[in-house]
Formats: C-alpha cells, structure tokens, sequence
C-alpha cells in the first residue's frame, strides 16, 4: 500500500513538497542523478536556456515549485526540470477503459518506464487538497511535479499512454516544441486536475491544449459509458475514440 502524502495547493510553493522530499531524499537524489545521467547529450545542452527563458516565465506555478525542489535538493533548476521531461524522453505504457453491463466504466493502467527500481522506491500517493479538502489525488514519484495518472473524486480520471509520430520519442521536435512554450504532458494532466471540474470539460481541455510531446490521454468519468482515448499531436487532437454499446471496451497500447 502506497503511503499517502497531503500536497497542500494553497502552501508555499517552495516548501510544498518538504515533507515528501525528507522521506524520499535519498533515493530521489539518485533518480535524479540516474535521468540527467542516461538523458541526450543534444537535450542536456539545450535544456538550461530553455527553462529560464521560455519555460520558467510561462509556467510560474510549476516554476516555483521547481525552485523549492532546486532549494531543498541542492540542484540546478534546469537540472530538476530534465528530470520532469522524463515521458518526453522516454515512455511506454498500456490503458483500458471498459463499461460493465450497467454502464459503470473501469479504468485501469500499467506503467512502463526505464528506471523501475527508482520508481518503485519513490513511489507515493498524492493528496492535492486546497482548504483542507481533497481535490484529486495521483499515484506519482520523489521529486517529479506532474502526474501520468491521477483520479478527481466523482468527477473524472485520466491515465497517459506514450505515442510517437515516425520518429522514436522524436526528441528534436519535443525540443522544438518546447521552444515554442508548449506544455510537457505530465503538467498538463495535473492542470487538467486543477482546473476541470466536468468529463466533458477535462476532455475539450486535453483535446486542444497544446503539447510538447504526442501522446494518448485516456479519460474516464463517472456517468454510464464515460471514457474515452484522446488520440494526440502536439497541436490539435486527431481523433476521440469513445465507449459506445458496440465498443464497451477500449484497450490503447504504444
């Protein structure tokens, strides 16, 4: 069982994952070190402009928690924002939704990521709450921001399949993207989390907003037959592939 640690959205951004970090510290430092260390040569001398010109003033929110992580670990910002560029580096992964005779729909996923020692010994359960109440919670890792998984109570859940468009991983266009100001994908679930309230709101958010990375989003909701595959480029969704009578079930691999 997961231990379970609260993520306090109204805190300081800078010491909002203190408690997380102590536990973690160690292992987390070694996570880290192991992705900066295995990450390309041409996305390592590329990603420090990156972060403070572009990246850093277009997302302040992250940012600031980027800095509290920099703070505690003792690390380069740009070296904390690599290791969250982990699924636009390398990622796999399987999602199925399926709706039961009654219409009640299941989700489930599994994770396929280089590094499954490290994860599994930062492994945790993120309880976002604002005002003392819960507003979603993910499954996550030690020093890692955005979520590849994650469940709104009685609203929605999205999971996240890795996908590439001809080139694997195609690390030069996520780099060009990034340039661009695009999101990483992991951020952009979380802020899906934070700022949907609906299914059919998170599913119009995570078909348009723009990505660095191509991907699938896998989303369920809690009315009958709710879920779907949000087929992703970085600019635009190519396709919504939704539960019908006929397909009860929807299974996306990479």
């Amino acid at each position: 069982e997961l231990e379970v640690f609260e993520i306090k959205l109204d805190s300081d951004p800078l010491h909002r994952y203190d408690k997380v970090n102590t536990r973690f510290y160690n292992k987390t430092m070694e996570f880290i070190s192991a992705t900066i260390k295995s990450a390309p040569y041409t996305l390592k001398t590329v990603i420090p402009e990156i972060y403070r010109n572009i990246v850093k003033p277009a997302y302040p929110s992250f940012a600031k928690e980027i800095e509290g992580l920099s703070i505690f670990f003792k690390l380069p910002e740009h070296e904390i924002f690599l290791y969250q560029f982990i699924y636009e580096t390398y990622a796999f992964c399987t999602s199925i939704v399926a709706a039961l005779p009654d219409g009640t729909v299941i989700h489930g996923r599994n994770l396929d990521y280089f590094f499954t020692d490290l994860l599994g010994s930062t492994h945790y359960l993120a309880s976002f709450t604002f005002q003392g109440k819960e507003v979603f919670r993910c499954p996550t890792y030690g020093g890692f921001l955005g979520t590849n998984t994650c469940m709104k109570a009685n609203r929605f859940a999205v999971t996240l399949n890795q996908r590439t468009e001809g080139v694997q991983f195609g690390l030069i266009e996520n780099i060009e993207a990034l340039k661009a100001g695009k999101a990483l994908v992991t951020w952009t679930i979380r802020t899906a989390m934070e700022k949907c309230q609906t299914y059919e709101e998170a599913q119009e958010f995570l078909s348009d907003v723009g990505l660095v990375a191509p991907c699938y989003f896998i989303l369920s909701g809690v009315k009958k037959n709710q879920g779907c595959v949000i087929t992703r480029q970085r600019n635009v969704a190519l396709d919504v592939w939704e539960i019908t009578e006929a397909d009860w079930f929807l299974v996306q691999v990479n």
